[in-house]
């Protein structure tokens, strides 16, 4: 999680700590939730998220560019994908999305388009480059 992120998460839940209700549970040995019902001030369960996720899209109606229908599990997919997109470590994607098996995450999140294929071809022109042997044939 970025710094960024983890602030707006603790801004969030001293939004929630503005309610009355006894925050200070447990779950499975965590604790300091974000997201939290403001009815039972528990952890939200995953029909009210999904519900949460509806109301979003369906605000933005009025809006020139809808949003499409969304959940949970896609903003999830996303954000590993775009991870791995910008060339995050496939073994920080493994323990990231809690995959016991890296084989996969490796199906999952390891495309290969044209795009990754230049990036990797101008690091090794770059290694090329500064290397003093291949400065001799140039």
């Amino acid at each position: 999680m970025t710094d960024d992120m983890y602030k707006m998460f603790l801004a969030q839940r001293r939004e929630w700590f503005k309610m009355d209700k006894d925050l200070d549970f447990e779950v499975d040995g965590y604790k300091n939730f974000v997201f939290i019902s403001h009815v039972t001030g528990r952890c939200m369960g995953h029909n009210s998220i999904r519900r949460m996720m509806r109301a979003i899209v369906s605000m933005n109606q009025e809006r020139e560019i809808q949003l499409p229908s969304i959940s949970s599990h896609i903003l999830r997919h996303t954000c590993c994908c775009r991870l791995a997109e910008s060339g995050c470590d496939i073994k920080v994607l493994q323990y990231i999305m809690g995959h016991t098996d890296i084989r996969t995450t490796m199906r999952v999140y390891n495309h290969v388009d044209l795009g990754r294929v230049k990036r990797e071809m101008d690091k090794l022109e770059q290694l090329h480059q500064n290397t003093p042997i291949a400065q001799n044939f140039m």
